[in-house]
């Protein structure tokens, strides 16, 4: 059962991947490919997919961690 009124359960998938690199969980996945495809699903339903991701980007890395932006 959802919380929220409308609510699926579903977490779009550049989301998590998103949130376990950040949290230091390799994935084996490219996020990079995983948000093109998502940018690619949002345009063959021709709608804006709900995921964070692609509706604000990435979080600026700090530099102290070596991580890439």
């Amino acid at each position: 059962m959802s919380i929220r009124p409308r609510a699926t359960g579903n977490v779009p998938t550049e989301d998590v991947v998103y949130m376990l690199e950040r949290s230091g969980i390799a994935t084996n996945l490219s996020l990079p490919a995983v948000a093109s495809a998502a940018e690619w699903l949002s345009g063959i339903m021709g709608r804006e997919l709900p995921g964070t991701l692609s509706k604000v980007g990435w979080f600026p890395l700090a530099k102290a961690t070596g991580e890439r932006a």
